[in-house]
């Protein structure tokens, strides 16, 4: 009887000092504040974006996961793979014209972690993107709150890949810092 209720107390308090830690959002080995989805960014995050331009000139940002039916975790890396100044340029390119190809012609649905393309709007068919390397300023609190689009919280973006099909639309993602 006596080890039973030592057992008792011990997970009890192995409970408190768990609701402690995610309370106060503290780990303390081997207790975790089971924060991870939770965490509030106080501070600028970088990532990249994918700017789609149409027919008509109107601009689409994005993030690389509904450019490439892959999951989140992985567009990314594989648009930085891909379009990266170290890679081949002649494949890049090709891979740029199929990726137009496939937003324009043969959308997807989201999927568990895929998420679903984005698709033209009313200006026609996206006829080019820049790929940009970007900070985003999530520590706003009124930014987190209202209904806003990436392009709120974008502070800085730095070109890394530009495509057109149409080589003298060249250079039409450049007017936003």
């Amino acid at each position: 009887m006596q080890a039973q209720f030592i057992l008792l107390c011990a997970f009890f308090a192995c409970v408190l000092v768990q609701v402690w830690c995610s309370l106060l959002n503290k780990n303390i080995w081997p207790f975790v504040a089971q924060g991870m989805f939770a965490y509030r960014y106080d501070r600028l995050i970088k990532c990249m974006l994918v700017s789609l331009f149409d027919e008509a000139g109107n601009e689409v940002i994005v993030l690389p996961e509904r450019v490439l039916p892959v999951a989140s975790f992985r567009a990314q890396r594989m648009m930085i793979q891909i379009f990266s100044p170290d890679s081949n340029q002649f494949a890049a390119e090709q891979f740029a014209e199929l990726l137009l190809s496939r937003l324009n012609h043969s959308p997807w649905k989201g999927f568990d972690e895929i998420e679903p393309s984005v698709r033209p709007g009313k200006g026609g068919d996206f006829v080019g993107f820049s790929l940009y390397a970007c900070e985003l300023d999530l520590g706003l609190g009124s930014r987190l709150d209202r209904n806003v689009g990436v392009e709120d919280a974008l502070v800085t973006r730095n070109l890394l890949y530009e495509y057109f099909s149409n080589p003298a639309l060249l250079g039409g993602g450049d007017s936003r810092p």
